[in-house]
Order: structure tokens, then sequence, then C-alpha cells
């Protein structure tokens, strides 16, 4: 999917020397500003509901939850679920990431 966006002249020059600085294009850099602030806000949005989450099982054990407080406490343990998958995902990713680029050295430096 494709997306214009019209930035006035301002942010453009601040992009474009930014940019230059990182040897991006203004578009490749874009991106990864965008990028970066929708996984901060999904992280924010995240630790938010975390905190819920914890004083419920806090609440919990205290003096007991309301049927409403069960189920979002159950709703809130099902996204932190989603979260441990996701990382798991992300840090088996890297770890065949680094086992490609060992072997690779290692079989360079055996030839």
């Amino acid at each position: 999917m494709s997306l214009t966006i019209i930035l006035d002249d301002t942010l453009v020059a601040q992009l474009q020397v930014q940019a230059e600085a990182r040897h991006l294009t203004v578009e490749a850099l874009a991106v990864q500003i965008l990028s970066h602030a929708v996984v901060h806000e999904e992280n924010a949005a995240w630790q938010t509901d975390n905190q819920r989450r914890i004083a419920l099982i806090r609440k919990q054990f205290a003096e007991g939850l309301r049927a409403d407080e069960a189920d979002e406490l159950q709703q809130l343990q099902d996204m932190a679920d989603q979260q441990v998958e996701r990382f798991d995902a992300q840090r088996l990713d890297d770890v065949h990431q680094l086992y490609r680029q060992v072997k690779r050295l290692v079989n360079g430096a055996s030839d």
C-alpha cells in the first residue's frame, strides 16, 4: 500500500538535514520515524493495560474480585500472553539471525 503525506516546508527541511546526517533518503527516515512512533504508542497502551492487570492481580489475592473484574483480568491476561508470544517470536528470530551470521563467519574462516 502506498500513502502520500503532504508536509510543510519547514518539516521537510528538518527531515532532509536528519536524513543526510544518517545517510538515508527522506522517505526512509520518515518510515523509520513513523514505525518507531507506532511501536511506542502500542507499548504505552500495553503498559497502561499491564498496570491495570497487576492491580487486579493484587486485588484478587487481597480481597477478591467482582465478576466484572475477573472478566477484565482474564482479558488482560490474554493480552499479556499475546505480548509474551510476540516477544518470544522476536527473540527467536534474533537467535536464528545470529546463528546464520555465526555460521557464515565460521564457514568463511575455515575456507
